[in-house]
């Protein structure tokens, strides 16, 4: 209260009571300005609002006012809609454009589909060595030509097929087919049989008068010298019995005497002449128990192979070898089927031709006649140009649908210079007129001169061709002349050769042989004596290819390699050229991964290749194949230095693609063989552990380098690298070395 009465608390107070005095006269006059019978306000909008709840228009607003609720308004009733009238329209017919006539095309392998497999077991009466059983066998089916393969070019234009035959599974096996194996084996040992004619010769020569005047030394020479093949052969079959106590046991009554009678001469002979006269004196129909192992073959359907039987110790007769039945033989099947339906002048067996047949150009069933006097005056041939002209003629027709009967081949000795020069020529004429001629032969290619070209001469060859030979002289193995051949349809292409058909220098370019058919490889023979001629069909185990099949300016430089690789590690691989020196695994036209194939790859003919750098090694269709892996590997180089980059040594993949074994090392050759001396790596992309890997592999593999190689180096991080991993290295400038020439 003591503030009320100061002077300033008197002004305070004053103020205070104005303040509230204007408020309470304010409001009093702003409420009176309101009309009383109304206390709302409206507002204007430029908007318009619908101020219909419902979207429908099915409803009658007539009667309604705006409200903010519906009323429970009625819905129209709706009216049925009128259907359109569709007025006909009568379709104008395009006119067909005149389309030229399309030019034929090779048929494509169709992708087969496999039977079943619910199928595939049968249980079946069959006739196995002349006797009834029940077999279980599997139905085989047909290869699965994959869709990639066709439509790259890479499959073959006529599925081939390597296994013909069903399996066997199992044999329910007879007394009766127990004795037909006996039989079919003591017939063997008694010479009455084509297989064991020529050990009863052998044995029938040596007769007791003879044996007694020969001297121990002489039987030893005379076996040395004339018949150590035969002598063996006759050892091995019969020692085992011959050194048992049950030796007497199996000799015929008279000599079973005489054998037990110490006292007996032929006791005093040596073991030769002695062995000799027991196997003369052997009652063969004492034999008459099989040995052990073989019950286990009859199972199989397994049959004893008579050319390698033996006696065990207890006179059962066994085999080191069995085979089956002609009708379930996979591969004497395959080779009937080729030389019937396979090969351009066909025949109906499962035996290869000779090599002198071969060498002569002579076909089992067919004749042949020397034709080319009637082809001399249209092709311009003369006496000493080494061209003739050969008709062959059928013997006997069978009569079937397209037969081929009646055909010509044309043989070109390329050894004549003559003949040679005007190959070409004669070739065009013949494609002018062929008068008969379906095929080509040309021998001795590259017999004179190594460097012999014959790209045009196959450039120049008909497109469709039933049959070509080629001979190349084993001392020119350059067969860089094949990839004309790629778009030419062949029916039979064979590469023969009268020398070494088995050296790792034959090698060919895969996409030759896109649209070839059936390459032979029936014709086989082994060439034991390299002095002695001997024609054989080649038998290939390296990969080569042409600069053509490397696309640089492509996104993918390596796809027609690529598309090589996989026609022979899988496309194909089913069929023997494919498959290298090694042959077909258990089942070759399913499980690809089993086959053999071959194992060297030569990229001399292309500059730009310098390791296996983008190549593709693995099914990428089928990856149960799993990848292939080479033993050899062939690169190009013209100088003493071999250029690498690092960035492509370090994508090189020699450790994942090159198989190495102590036993059985990988190689790595240069084109120009030993002059190839340094290493140089370019670039100055880092060096990594992987391309440290790869270089440490080349030089393990090298014929001409090694670790101790000097490696020169354009960049001073990998000299560093390099050094610090061991090698000599050094700083190197750009620029190649010495060019070898």
């Amino acid at each position: 209260m003591k503030l009320f009465k100061t002077k300033k608390g008197k002004i305070l107070l004053m103020g205070l009571g104005s303040t509230v005095a204007v408020s309470v006269t304010s409001s009093v006059v702003l409420y009176q300005s309101f009309p009383k019978s109304d206390y709302s306000f409206s507002y204007l909008s430029s908007s318009s609002a619908n101020p219909n709840f419902i979207t429908s228009n099915t409803v009658d607003r007539r009667n309604s006012s705006n409200s903010i609720a519906d009323s429970n308004l009625k819905e129209m009733p709706k009216a049925t809609p009128n259907a359109p009238i569709v007025q006909p329209v009568t379709p104008v017919k395009p006119v067909k454009p005149i389309e030229p006539e399309k030019p034929r095309e090779q048929p494509k392998p169709k992708p087969v589909t496999p039977q079943k497999s619910q199928t595939m077991i049968v249980r079946e009466e069959k006739i196995i060595n002349g006797v009834k059983v029940m077999v279980t066998i599997k139905k085989q089916v047909d290869r699965v030509v994959n869709q990639y393969d066709v439509e790259k070019g890479i499959a073959n234009l006529e599925p081939y097929q390597n296994v013909i035959v069903s399996e066997i599974i199992n044999v329910e096996v007879t007394e009766e087919l127990r004795k037909a194996n006996v039989k079919n084996v003591v017939d063997t040992l008694k010479g009455n049989r084509p297989e064991g004619r020529v050990l009863k010769a052998f044995t029938s020569t040596f007769t007791e008068e003879h044996l007694k005047k020969m001297t121990d030394e002489q039987m030893e020479k005379y076996i040395r010298d004339a018949d150590q093949w035969n002598w063996d052969k006759l050892w091995h079959r019969y020692m085992r019995l011959y050194k048992s106590p049950k030796a007497a046991n199996f000799l015929n009554d008279d000599a079973k005497l005489r054998w037990e009678n110490s006292t007996d001469e032929i006791h005093k002979w040596g073991e030769k002449r002695k062995f000799l006269w027991w196997v003369n004196h052997l009652n063969h129909d004492k034999f008459t128990e099989l040995g052990k192992g073989v019950e286990e073959w009859l199972k199989k359907g397994l049959t004893l192979s008579p050319d390698n039987i033996y006696i065990d110790e207890n006179g059962n007769l066994n085999s080191f070898s069995a085979s089956p039945p002609k009708e379930f033989n996979s591969v004497t099947s395959r080779i009937r089927r080729d030389n019937m339906e396979k090969r351009a002048f066909g025949w109906d067996s499962e035996y290869w031709r000779a090599p002198g047949d071969i060498a002569e150009g002579n076909f089992p069933g067919w004749t042949k006649t020397d034709a080319t006097s009637e082809h001399k005056s249209s092709l311009g041939l003369s006496d000493d140009d080494g061209v003739k002209i050969y008709k062959y003629k059928k013997d006997k027709a069978d009569g079937s649908k397209d037969e081929f009967t009646e055909g010509s081949i044309l043989e070109l000795d390329a050894s004549n210079d003559k003949g040679y020069q005007k190959a070409i020529n004669i070739i065009n004429k013949i494609k002018s007129d062929p008068k008969g001629i379906v095929g080509y032969r040309i021998k001795n290619m590259g017999a004179n001169d190594a460097s012999q070209k014959f790209k045009d001469i196959l450039s120049a060859l008909p497109d469709e061709i039933r049959q070509l030979e080629l001979w190349f002289s084993a001392r020119a193995t350059n067969t860089s002349s094949l990839i004309a051949l790629e778009n030419k349809t062949i029916k039979e292409l064979a590469m023969y050769t009268l020398g070494n058909a088995y050296s790792d220098n034959w090698s060919f370019n895969p996409l030759s042989f896109r649209k070839t058919k059936f390459i032979n490889t029936v014709d086989h023979n082994v060439n034991w004596n390299l002095r002695e001629e001997r024609a054989s069909r080649i038998t290939f185990d390296t990969l080569a290819f042409d600069s053509i099949d490397y696309n640089a300016g492509s996104s993918d430089p390596y796809e027609r390699i690529n598309l090589g690789l996989r026609m022979v590690y899988y496309a194909r691989n089913n069929e023997p050229i494919f498959q290298g020196g090694f042959g077909p695994g258990l089942n070759p036209d399913h499980s690809e991964k089993g086959n053999s194939y071959p194992v060297g790859l030569d990229f001399s003919r292309i500059p730009q290749i310098k390791s296996l750098k983008g190549l593709v090694f693995r099914d990428t269709q089928k990856p149960d194949n799993g990848a292939r892996k080479i033993k050899r590997l062939t690169l190009f180089n013209n100088s003493d230095l071999f250029e690498i980059s690092a960035d492509e040594l370090n994508k090189a993949a020699f450790t994942e693609h090159i198989d190495n074994h102590p036993m059985s090392k990988a190689k790595l050759f240069f084109s120009n063989g030993s002059a190839t001396r340094q290493i140089k790596i370019t670039g100055t992309e880092k060096l990594n552990g992987t391309g440290l890997s790869n270089l440490a592999f080349m030089l393990d593999i090298a014929e001409s380098i090694s670790k101790q190689t000097e490696i020169l180096a354009e960049s001073d991080d990998n000299v560093s690298t390099l050094s610090s991993s061991g090698y000599t290295s050094k700083k190197a400038s750009s620029g190649g070395g010495l060019n070898i020439i």
